[in-house]
């Protein structure tokens, strides 16, 4: 789905004259909630997000604090979560209002009641993370999931409970245009060419460098719980908040031309350490690997004889060497 984003505030409590005492908001124009004069339509009981597919800060919110915060504030408030997009707001502002309530609709009518994305599983087609190059899209519409050999072969392969939304034809004589939604299809195609459009034309190239360091970050946090003292990981984790730290600094001062270069170079360091487990030279198998794959041994430490876990201990080492001379160069490039 379109990317979305907090306009001003962020969150506008629609019927509350008041925030709820649990987060202790002020009210005003500069501080945490402002009440509306009108009340929006529909808006009685949620929890409204006023968005806009043309701000710049959409995937920051999105990724590090919608996912987390909305499941909170829905059990603390007892409200639902909606949202209003802002058809005034960027040149393709009412197509992409129509196109959202669309999607909404045709999701309703089909029981899903959201649309969630995920983190890229493994698959033939990412032949360009060693080379640093980030993926926006695997597949937007799914085929229904099934059972039998197949599924559990996609299973393997994309670590899907859907099966990776692909059918049981998929890839044979089989796989033929009669098992396309028309309508799906239509809709896909938008979402694609509304994307597409974002890259070649916006001023400010909608990709968050920083979001990718965050994430990659946590990621490793993760697998240094995992690790124990077995592995250092804290010279990593160290120089990734300072990475975040000059993203956001360069993202306010740079002029849009140069601070895509600054991301793309960092890019370029940071997305084959989060994808890859091999090299620019090499290319790893389409099966699917968890977050940060060259830690993947971390997992096997405790079951591997001494003499095994040496070794595997060895290979990690050298994985956190690599870890270290990537980000140092990405902050290199974020400092430049």
């Amino acid at each position: 789905m379109l990317r979305r984003t907090f306009i001003a505030s962020a969150v506008l409590l629609a019927t509350a004259a008041a925030a709820p005492s649990a987060f202790a908001f002020t009210e005003g124009k500069d501080a945490d909630y402002i009440t509306l004069e009108k009340p929006l339509p529909g808006g009685e009981g949620k929890l409204v997000k006023v968005w806009s597919y043309d701000c710049p800060f959409c995937f920051k919110f999105d990724v590090g604090v919608d996912p987390k915060a909305i499941p909170a504030a829905e059990k603390a408030t007892g409200l639902k979560f909606d949202m209003y997009h802002l058809e005034t707001k960027g040149k393709y502002g009412r197509a992409g209002t129509e196109l959202f309530a669309w999607c909404m609709l045709r999701d309703k009518a089909a029981g899903v009641t959201d649309w969630r994305g995920c983190r890229f599983s493994r698959s033939c087609d990412q032949s360009f993370w060693g080379a640093g190059v980030p993926s926006i899209f695997s597949q937007v519409s799914e085929q229904p999931p099934f059972e039998g050999a197949a599924a559990d072969a996609f299973g393997k392969m994309f670590g899907s409970g859907r099966t990776g939304g692909f059918g049981a034809w998929w890839h044979t004589r089989t796989d033929t245009p009669d098992k396309l939604d028309p309508e799906n299809l239509a809709r896909d195609v938008r979402v694609f060419a509304s994307v597409l459009a974002h890259a070649l034309f916006d001023e400010r190239l909608p990709v968050d460098a920083a979001a990718e360091v965050l994430e990659l970050r946590d990621e490793l946090k993760t697998w240094q719980e995992k690790a124990g003292d077995s592995l250092d990981l804290s010279e990593v984790l160290a120089r990734l908040d300072l990475l975040a730290e000059a993203l956001e600094v360069t993202a306010r001062s740079d002029d849009p031309k140069r601070f895509e270069k600054r991301s793309r170079r960092v890019l370029s360091e940071i997305i084959p350490l989060a994808y890859v487990e091999g090299s620019v030279y090499s290319h790893d198998e389409a099966l699917r690997a968890p977050p940060v794959p060259m830690l993947r041994l971390i997992d096997e430490l405790a079951s591997l004889s001494e003499h095994e876990r040496n070794a595997a201990l060895v290979s990690l080492r050298r994985a956190v060497n690599r870890l270290k001379a990537s980000t140092a160069r990405a902050l290199e490039a974020a400092r430049a």
